[in-house]
């Protein structure tokens, strides 16, 4: 089978650990695929499958969005036409260019183009507007597509509701890399020294790590303990100026961190932290949390769309827009030894199933079966 990737020109940490999880999970080997994408894309990827080919086109990745657009309009038909795929796959989403005539389908991944608080909290913004941009363009890119794949019962419920005129739909979950494996049991007594709290997640409007902050720096005062919040991962300006004034305001410099970590060097954070929390409140099915569950991490999660389809009984879970509920949450992993111990040794088990050959094989088959049903 012949298929051809549109890999883009940019994304989040989520979306390239999509494409090389995906692609580089030994189940493309025997088929012959290609990823168009531009230089710093094909430069994220990592190793692939040896069935797949990363061709890098330059004019991807120039700053003048009128020469990104002409490459689609002229080059991108051309390319079709010379490779002859099967099927076309575009992973962000969108249908780019004319892919004449071949089945195309396309994976859903955010959800917050097609929630309402994201457009009360961007509003009027140049965001706002880029959401509402998104809607439509994924609304039209669904109905047209052969197929869409979807990663949560959740969001394709919502989706669906929204769109309509979907012809033909798979759910296939994100998975977690095979070196994220469970660190240290729990400590039963968190009171002798540091207790270290991480948040790993790129920093959105809809992500509230600022309530977080608020949340530890309650905690802080009641409870007495040395409590270290370090926050993993880039995102907008917007929300980032948002998360570094609420770390002045709580006087949290001294006990709150900021920064980026290269990949290799996540699954340590994880291993070494004592309470992971996940506060974003639009999400499909997310990685990180992913991650975390199966480091054998104490978990409180944001009780939003598919994370307790996720995390199950695993974690403890909160209302990502209320510090007071944040707080609790982490008042009682800080608390209760058993529970810690509980949801440590359960959400390993919880993301066993996960697996990039899995969702890379039922991505496969996804495609099968949209090549069949064009041919009957």
């Amino acid at each position: 089978m012949k298929i051809l990737v549109d890999g883009g020109n940019s994304g989040s940490g989520g979306y390239f650990r999509y494409l090389s999880g995906l692609f580089g999970s030994g189940v493309f080997d025997e088929d012959q695929v290609w990823i168009v994408c531009s230089p710093p894309v094909a430069a994220l990827l990592g190793p692939v499958d040896t069935g797949v080919e990363v061709l890098m086109e330059p004019a991807l990745d120039s700053p003048r969005r009128r020469s990104r657009l002409k490459w689609w309009r002229r080059e991108w038909s051309v390319l079709v036409a010379t490779l002859k795929p099967d099927a076309v796959l575009h992973p962000a989403g969108i249908l780019r260019g004319n892919s004449l005539g071949v089945p195309r389908i396309a994976i859903h991944h955010s959800m917050a183009p097609f929630v309402w608080s994201t457009y009360r909290q961007y509003g009027a913004s140049p965001l706002g507007r880029e959401l509402l941009v998104s809607w439509l363009r994924l609304r039209r890119s669904f109905r047209a597509a052969q197929g869409v794949i979807f990663h949560s019962a959740y969001t394709q419920r919502s989706v669906t509701r929204q769109v309509g005129g979907i012809k033909l739909a798979a759910r296939v979950p994100n998975a977690v890399s095979t070196g994220f494996s469970p660190g240290p049991a729990p400590r039963r007594n968190l009171g002798a020294g540091p207790v270290h709290i991480l948040c790993v997640s790129s920093i959105h409007m809809f992500k509230h790590q600022w309530n977080v902050v608020a949340a530890v720096a309650s905690q802080r005062r009641s409870s007495g303990l040395d409590l270290r919040l370090d926050f993993v991962g880039g995102g907008e300006p917007l929300a980032i100026r948002r998360l570094q004034r609420s770390i002045r305001n709580h006087d949290a410099a001294g006990w709150a961190t900021l920064h980026e970590l290269p990949a290799g060097r996540v699954a340590e954070a994880y291993r070494s932290c004592d309470i992971f929390v996940f506060p974003s409140s639009v999400e499909t099915w997310p990685i990180t949390l992913l991650e975390a569950m199966a480091s054998g991490v104490p978990i409180a999660s944001s009780d939003r769309m598919s994370m307790p389809e996720m995390l199950r009984d695993a974690g403890v879970y909160f209302d990502p827009e209320s510090v007071r509920s944040i707080a609790t949450a982490i008042e009682q992993l800080l608390t209760d030894a058993d529970l810690r111990e509980r949801c440590a040794a359960l959400a390993p088990q919880y993301a066993v199933p996960f697996t990039w050959a899995r969702s890379a094989s039922l991505v496969r088959n996804f495609v099968l079966r949209v090549l069949e049903r064009g041919r009957t």
